[in-house]
């Protein structure tokens, strides 16, 4: 399968003569493969030489993408990584948790959603009631979302989820929930975020339209 994703920028130079780290808005459309890793809980002054060193031993790099907010221009703290192979990506999922620059990064395969086959447009989304939300565990920092378009990509989601996180914090990592036997993508997932503050905000999300459907959102339970 294909997803989509945003065009390869040019990296700009400070004055050590070391690049920046590129930063665009999600949106812009080219295909894909599974060679792209997401890459969270960067350090803010993290840059593209930085990164790769990061990733040195796993292979060639053939793509650095950093993710900045729409309205402020400031970067995310998050991007996108794309190698040359598969075996290199599937490599650097090793590195997931490790530290760089002082933060332990989060790493996750950038996976694109299945095709789905073509619906007719609906001019009125039918809102089901809204479950209330579970009460809140301690230290909590991921978000379940269910109920999400098929359509949804990586990319969407971490736009929608920190322009709604009100400014709280920011997307560490997104995890899909699939058949265990098919792959298939079943509509949910979870969200993590680097703050409580972030997740409080995200789930008053809780029954709103993403994507033309009403969102399940609610806080994700600890693991017994």
């Amino acid at each position: 399968p294909t997803a989509r994703k945003k065009k390869t920028l040019t990296a700009g130079t400070d004055g050590s003569g070391e690049s920046k780290a590129a930063c665009g808005n999600i949106g812009e459309d080219e295909e894909v493969s599974e060679t792209k890793l997401f890459v969270g809980n960067c350090n803010y002054n993290i840059t593209d030489e930085i990164i790769t060193e990061f990733f040195k031993d796993c292979g060639e790099i053939t793509e650095i993408y950093w993710v900045c907010n729409k309205e402020s221009g400031r970067f995310s703290g998050m991007g996108f990584v794309t190698f040359a192979t598969a075996e290199s990506a599937k490599k650097a999922l090793g590195l997931h948790e490790q530290e760089c620059m002082g933060r332990r990064i989060k790493l996750s395969m950038a996976k694109p959603r299945k095709e789905r086959p073509e619906r007719k447009p609906r001019d009125r989304v039918k809102l089901r009631p809204v479950k209330p939300l579970s009460e809140r565990p301690d230290e909590c920092y991921t978000v379940f979302v269910g109920n999400l378009s098929y359509e949804v990509n990586d990319e969407q989601m971490i736009k929608f989820a920190e322009e709604k996180s009100e400014g709280q914090g920011t997307v560490t990592g997104v995890r899909w929930i699939t058949d265990r036997e098919t792959g298939d993508f079943k509509g949910a997932g979870f969200i993590e975020f680097d703050s409580v503050e972030a997740v409080d905000a995200f789930v008053k999300q809780n029954g709103k339209i993403f994507m033309g459907r009403q969102l399940r959102v609610d806080y994700a339970m600890p693991k017994n």
